[in-house]
């Protein structure tokens, strides 16, 4: 799964539609968020990648490459 589709948004993405992404993501799919305890695990690999994608699209640079 790449970055883009982790925040379900397309590769040409403005900085502020990452953000948006990001932040609407976040707030679904925290895991203080979710009642479920028994899909923790893949609740947390969900929100893992979701900042792992904030983290590399954030930044012009690393974005890039």
């Amino acid at each position: 799964m790449s970055h883009y589709e982790a925040l379900n948004i397309a590769k040409d993405s403005d900085q502020e539609a990452i953000k948006r992404a990001y932040h609407r993501a976040a707030r679904i799919h925290h895991p203080d968020r979710k009642q479920d305890f028994s899909d923790a695990s893949n609740v947390n690999a969900k929100f893992e990648r979701i900042q792992e994608a904030w983290e590399c699209l954030r930044d012009a640079e690393k974005r890039r490459l």
